[in-house]
């Protein structure tokens, strides 16, 4: 754009600016919704109305009918603003007065109005830039303010167009307006902002050049929290961004300080509230100037005591209600587990409620990540058969081509499985076939001498205490030899095949299962998490984790079974859809605390740790060995980056894992002791008070069933009051966990007046809640058996014979052999407990002197004895239905047609470079997956033949031509054009 016409906005801008006088904005959330209403009932009524204009309204005629065919567009805008601009968000919004405003009009409007009524409509982004530049240079706007600004010129625009539209007038074009939505439908805000804010390009200057190499959800983070500081403080928010950069530069020597971060979300934030270095700002929140430290100190306080208060009153009230009788004692404590179960899920809810989730700062590495955080994907395995093999080389390739950057190695951790003897007949034809297919996938990736792929195995050695020959340590055990390998040390792993260069100067890990995928851009976004700076381990004297933390772990999702999987699977894993761009989701650890549970898939430090773990895992001890590396290592949780994982399609399948599980948990009891277990002997126990009450609050997890199963037995049979009671109240807390979440999203939908997809969305996730709940009362007994049975074997093996403590089977194999045998006489077998507890009682019951006793057990008893049929009804897979045929109304097609074709209006324009991006995620976040593939470019076309075969423009004859005479882009661009005219 030549310069005068550059200088013509920026004039215009500073003009506005000078007339503006700052004053208090009185604008409401309600006044705004009543506003939008009335556009809503507006555009209904227009939209309604019959297209039957009279004589010699030919140009009003035209409009109308091209209003009517952008309806879409008009109905996206509307959708947008509902619930755009929040009260809490208004609050933040400045006001004018004199002249040019009436008092309590928010600037933001005046701008918003101007702006539309310069291009009598049209809103061209680059000259709204300049505009807003050049009021900036006398006037700066908050942050709030250019964030609301998209919200007001649509209440504008939409305004405007609503009384083009009831005029008579055939001159009331309204053209521009329809274009102007479309284009503030089609930019991406984010970067407008970026691009004005006076904030952003202070922080920009950040000393460690660490600001300008963070996603845009951190520096949003970091902006946000200048907002925050500033509103409370009363002080502009340039001021306050400028005094983080000055604290920054004077620690600039430093890494982690020298970051203007430090002092906006991390320990500085007391110092940035200090204005002069004494004296706090006025207004800023406690929790503002309190270190890390004491806010976390305060939470455990909130969260521990509150569990307490409620653990007692419900123990309390039980004690009440039981007369002083010999088994009053033994029932509270079987009542313990029930009651701080339902304490911990009430808190963690209320917690969830009022704190929200918070993510992790993160540098943007997704456009090629640097070799100084180069990183190996490992997949431990166990090389059990060539069909095992095959799908696990085959999901390897998979989370190579969704990961694809060459800083990236992926590597099989393998060895054999436990054997008799150091070798058998089987080994060698196992090993050549992975070998061979490492080999394979080199040849297809490899490219310029690139080899991505990595083979690395270790022989089997004797091990007294499981009487066998098998890998050191199990999966704990190859990670730990990885990582004496890739720092230099000596270890029993060794290169099978691969380029040897792929393993030096990589500082970083990241783990996976067998089977867990990995999401694209998902393992960049790891490595910037961990990368960060904030983030980063910093190890003190004997290997604690002082701050940052030396692994991360992210948020595990169920993958979406292609075959629809099973009832068990559906309900128990609770997935109907994947979300491709995972918001955050709340963990009261990491949330409260700054720390995580590590699930053992996930991004570790291998320096940092390997010290945190240095001579504190003894040997045959350790079976869930992630909890105990996590808590040595500091775990953070990223709750915004998901990896995907099967879930046993099988009730036995899902109980052979939770036992493995709980027997793992009951190994760490150990660890709840002042002095522990070590290499070499006992040593003071290290773990901080979470640590030992994440441990803690697994093993009682596993105490939960059978507690639940015999205070009701205990409530039938013995215990005075009402049986319905007791069976009413302890099958409520079997469904609590599931239910709570499922009610409150049901409720805030019905409080939001969802879109009925929305309601129809909740209503299936109650229905699934609802439907665990009766599985979980059905299996109540079998989950029982197996629970106990874990914890007993686990503590003989523990505390009296010391062998078999790493006896594990591979989910794969656990599956297989469950599949093998997968008959109703087999769950009969499997699930015995249920019909038998069911058969005894409901004969002792029979026989109880008194009416009651028995209706009031009937519903749980008649469950049970049916368990292992509802067991095995759940395990088969579901038939798919298809719609019959011909039964598609022409009404929803046509609303189908204009959705799919309002996507490709929406996506497919120049900021995109005309290519159809793969997907929208609109909530949260409204992010664009900028990729594309063949199918999408066919589909463009194909929504637009669709269009025209609906007769929404043109003839289909206009396609066939459009096929013949050009293709691709140019052809899409035609038929946009086309759409626009």
């Amino acid at each position: 754009m030549p310069p005068t016409l550059q200088s013509a906005p920026r004039r215009a801008g500073r003009q506005l600016a000078a007339l503006h006088v700052p004053g208090p904005s009185e604008l409401t959330a309600r006044s705004v919704r009543r506003r939008v209403r009335a556009l809503d009932r507006r555009f209904a009524r227009i939209f309604g109305a019959p297209d039957e204009p009279g004589p010699g309204a030919g140009g009003a005629r035209a409009r109308d009918e091209w209003l009517h065919e952008n309806d879409f567009v008009v109905s996206e805008a509307l959708e947008t603003l509902d619930g755009a601009l929040p009260a809490r968000f208004l609050r933040n919004l400045s006001g004018i007065s004199g002249p040019e405003g009436e008092p309590g009009r928010p600037r933001v409007e005046a701008i918003a109005r101007e702006l539309v009524g310069r291009g009598r409509g049209t809103i061209e982004i680059g000259e709204l830039v300049l505009f807003l530049k050049g009021y900036q240079e006398l006037r700066p706007l908050r942050l709030a303010e250019l964030w609301a600004l998209p919200a007001f010129i649509r209440i504008v625009l939409l305004e405007d167009l609503a009384g083009r539209a009831e005029s008579p007038d055939p001159d009331a074009e309204s053209g521009p307006h329809i274009l102007s939505l479309r284009t503030l439908a089609a930019e991406d805000w984010r970067g407008v902002v970026e691009s004005l804010s006076i904030v952003d390009q202070i922080l920009r200057a950040d000393p460690a050049g660490v600001y300008a190499k963070m996603d845009f959800r951190t520096r949003d983070r970091y902006r946000g929290m200048v907002e925050r500081v500033a509103r409370r403080g009363g002080q502009p928010e340039d001021r306050v961004a400028a005094r983080a950069l000055e604290l920054a530069r004077a620690r600039a020597a430093d890494a982690r300080e020298g970051h203007v971060g430090y002092y906006l979300i991390d320990e500085g934030l007391s110092a940035l509230t200090a204005s002069g270095g004494r004296t706090r700002l006025p207004g800023v929140a406690l929790r503002f100037t309190l270190l890390p430290s004491r806010r976390r100190l305060l939470r455990g306080g909130a969260y521990f005591g509150t569990i307490a208060v409620l653990t007692l009153a419900l123990l309390v009230l039980l004690h009440a209600a039981v007369p002083a009788t010999a088994v009053r004692l033994p029932l509270l404590l079987l009542a313990l587990a029930p009651a701080l179960g339902t304490a911990v899920g009430l808190v963690n809810r209320l917690m969830g409620q009022l704190s929200g989730p918070r993510t992790l700062p993160r540098l943007d590495v997704r456009e090629g990540i640097p070799e100084a955080f180069r990183t190996l994907v490992a997949v431990p395995v166990l090389l059990g058969s060539r069909e095992e093999i095959g799908r696990v080389l085959h999901n390897l390739e998979r989370n190579y081509h969704a990961n694809p950057d060459p800083a990236l190695s992926f590597a099989l951790l393998t060895d054999f499985p436990d054997a008799p003897t150091e070798r058998t007949d089987a080994d060698g034809p196992l090993l050549e076939a992975v070998t061979a297919g490492i080999r394979r996938l080199n040849r297809r990736a490899g490219t310029a001498g690139r080899r991505p792929f990595l083979l690395l195995h270790r022989a089997r050695r004797w091990n007294p205490a499981e009487g066998c020959w098998m890998g050191w340590e199990r999966k704990r055990g190859k990670l730990a030899e990885l990582n004496r390998l890739l720092l230099g040390g000596p270890t029993g792993i060794w290169l099978a095949e691969g380029d040897p260069g792929r393993l030096a100067r990589t500082p970083f890990v990241l783990t996976l299962d067998a089977d867990t995928r990995l999401p694209r851009n998902s393992a960049a976004r790891l490595i910037g998490t961990l990368a960060h700076p904030l983030n980063r381990p910093e190890v003190g004297p004997g290997g604690r984790i002082r701050r940052g933390y030396s692994v991360l772990q992210p948020r595990l999702e169920i993958l979406p079974d292609a075959r629809g999987g099973t009832a068990f699977s559906r309900v128990y894993g609770g997935v109907e859809g994947l979300d491709l761009y995972a918001h955050a989701a709340f963990d009261v650890y990491q949330d409260l605390f700054d720390v995580g549970i590590f699930a053992g898939k996930g991004i570790y430090d291998v320096a940092a740790f390997e010290a945190s773990l240095a001579g504190r895992t003894p040997e045959n001890a350790l079976l869930s060995h992630d909890l105990f590396e996590g808590a040595h290592g500091r775990a953070g949780l990223v709750a915004d980056v998901i990896l995907l994982e099967d879930f046993p399609t099988h009730p036995v399948a899902h109980a052979l894992r939770g036992h493995r599980w709980m027997r793992g948990d009951w190994q760490l009891l150990p660890w709840l002791a002042p002095r522990v277990p070590a290499e070499g002997g006992r040593r003071r126990n290290r773990l901080p008070p979470l640590a030992r009450w994440m441990i803690a609050d697994n093993l009682r997890r596993s105490l939960q069933a059978p507690s639940v199963l015999a205070m009701l037995v205990a409530g039938w049979l013995w215990l005075p009051g009402g049986q319905w009671i007791w069976t009413i109240v302890l099958a409520a807390a079997v469904g609590l966990p599931f239910l709570t979440g499922s009610l409150d999203a049901a409720l805030r939908a019905l409080a939001e007046l969802p879109r009925p997809a929305d309601f129809e969305a909740e209503f299936r996730a109650l229905r699934r809640a609802l439907a665990r709940w009766g599985m979980e009362l059905a299996f109540l007994p079998a989950d029982s058996w197996n629970h106990l049975d874990a914890v007993v074997r686990t503590l003989g093996r523990v505390y009296g014979s010391r062998r078999r403590l790493l006896e594990w089977t591979t989910a794969a194999v656990t599956a297989r052999s469950v599949r093998r045998t997968d008959t109703l006489a087999f769950m009969a077998r499997r699930m015995w407990m249920g019909p038998a507890l069911a058969l005894a009682l409901g004969a002792g019951l029979a026989l109880l002197p008194g009416p009651g006793t028995l209706p009031a057990a009937a519903p749980l008893l008649f469950l049970w004895a049916l368990s292992p049929a509802v067991a095995y009804g759940v395990s088969r897979g579901r038939r798919r239905l298809r719609e019959p045929a011909g039964e598609f109304p022409e009404e929803r097609a046509r609303s189908l047609a204009r959705r799919v074709w309002g996507y490709y209006e929406r996506f497919q324009v120049p900021a995109q470079h005309w290519l159809v991006p793969d997907h929208f995620q609109e909530d949260p976040g409204g992010e664009v997956a900028t990729r594309t593939s063949p199918t999408n470019l066919g589909m463009a076309l194909l929504g637009a033949v669709t269009a025209w075969d609906l007769g929404f423009v043109g003839t289909p004859g206009f396609v066939a031509r459009l096929g013949r005479s050009v293709d691709g882009m140019e052809g899409l661009e035609r038929v946009r054009g086309h759409f626009l005219n």
